[in-house]
């Protein structure tokens, strides 16, 4: 069981309630309360929430702060944290009062209901529906009296977060509010910023892209009647150009018109022209010519794979991928310009954006590999082997990585759908054959 108290590091003094504070633990022991370090204010504060059956988390007893509104207050006391509200002067005197029961709180904090209720939302972090009689509970307390310029502002403040991708459709299913084109937009380009990764591979597995259907749809279904074909329409340039087949799909079924061209001159039909991805170039080149979908967008993953829902959730996420075909492939060549591109982006996550050089010593690309993350996949590790200078061992130790030895010649490996992983691993094994 502890204490936590907000306060200034500079300072030492009780600061007031906001996400930039920190937190000071007090652990209660048989001699007293013993000061545990540090803690950022939000990650405590979720984790009363998300991680409430963490045995280090879970017994928070006590936050004492300067000022805070009736929403974060309230939202705390739903913890069963009790809450001194307006306390001032420096950490220790007020642990020392506090012990003595000498403890005294200011007058509460006035802030608009707005503000407060926003607050209530951010404190709960709500991730299932079944959760949403929290957010209901707060609009009865807060929101009563918000009007529909302050829900908007609930709504941009949301958007503002960076946690903003969770927290916002259950906000608005909450607050009921329509929105206008403008914002729908702007709340829609923030979704998928959000999930995007690098150029190219944007929401690129099952579960990423049912989550931006699911938001894109509560932002239709809030939208202004009289604007929301135009939202869908708009929204489609932008899945095109993403390549995000299921939330194509979607639109689709939503009636969005693949052949839309709006005030900048873009259209769905520009991005599938220029599209080196042969599988979503055909998927919405079909639904023009025929006016239906090919398909369910769900076979174009990577789904196969037994025992599937046994799987971590991170395996899960990498085995549904999807799987798409470039142009280049249809020629014959899997390592090709878009590899080098997708290539080059994952080295500047990496920060080796010079790993490639001919000057690059056997020993620094052994080194590579070695801290090398294989879920991003075969495109780096293909110029890793190529490179003039990668030894044998190198590449014996990437054959191994990848399961050549297991899996090279089987009928499994003949079977996947991962043609990135055969050609790797078929180039590996004619590399190693060489005498």
């Amino acid at each position: 069981m502890y204490i936590g108290v907000i306060y200034d590091k500079q300072t030492k003094q009780v600061a007031d309630y906001s996400p930039e504070a920190s937190l000071m633990k007090y652990t209660i022991s048989e001699d007293g309360y013993l000061a545990d370090g540090t803690k950022w204010l939000p990650e405590a504060q979720s984790n009363l929430r998300i991680e409430k059956e963490n045995e280090y988390t879970k017994l928070m007893a006590v936050l004492i702060c300067g000022k805070i509104g009736d929403g974060a207050a309230k939202a705390m006391e739903d913890f069963n944290v009790k809450v001194y509200r307006n306390v001032t002067g420096d950490v220790n005197d007020v642990i020392e009062a506090y012990k003595n029961n000498q403890l005294e709180e200011g007058e509460n904090t006035k802030l608009p209901a707005r503000q407060n209720l926003f607050e209530y939302f951010r404190a709960h972090r709500i991730y299932d529906k079944r959760e949403l009689d929290c957010y209901r509970k707060g609009l009865e307390m807060f929101g009563t009296a918000l009007t529909e310029k302050d829900k908007l502002w609930i709504y941009d403040q949301c958007y503002a977060l960076e946690s903003r991708w969770y927290l916002f459709p259950y906000v608005a299913e909450v607050l009921d509010i329509r929105l206008d084109l403008k914002h729908a937009l702007k709340y829609m380009s923030g979704f998928l910023k959000v999930f995007s990764r690098i150029d190219g591979r944007n929401c690129d597995n099952v579960q990423d892209q049912s989550l931006m259907v699911e938001r894109i749809k509560i932002l239709a279904d809030n939208m202004k009647e009289d604007e929301r074909q135009e939202f869908l329409d708009e929204t489609f340039i932008v899945v095109a150009k993403n390549r995000e087949i299921m939330v194509a799909e979607y639109l689709m079924d939503q009636g969005a018109d693949i052949c839309y061209v709006n005030k900048k001159g873009l259209s769905v039909e520009k991005y599938e022209t220029a599209m080196e991805d042969m599988t979503m170039a055909t998927y919405l080149s079909y639904y023009r010519v025929n006016g239906k979908k090919k398909g369910p967008a769900v076979d174009y993953f990577k789904c196969k794979v037994k025992n599937f829902k046994d799987k971590p959730l991170e395996e899960r996420m990498w085995l549904t991928r999807y799987n798409p075909r470039f142009k280049e492939e249809e020629e014959g060549v899997v390592f090709g310009k878009h590899a080098l591109s997708v290539c080059k982006e994952l080295l500047k996550d990496y920060e080796k954006t010079g790993i490639l050089k001919k000057t690059t010593k056997a020993e620094e690309l052994d080194a590579f590999v070695e801290e090398y993350n294989w879920d991003d996949g075969f495109e780096v590790p293909h110029f890793i082997a190529v490179h003039p200078n990668c030894s044998r061992e190198t590449k014996e130790k990437m054959y191994e990585l990848v399961e050549g030895s297991s899996y090279y010649g089987t009928k499994d490996f003949e079977d996947s759908d991962d043609e990135l992983w055969k050609a790797f691993i078929t180039e590996l094994h004619d590399m190693l054959s060489e005498k």
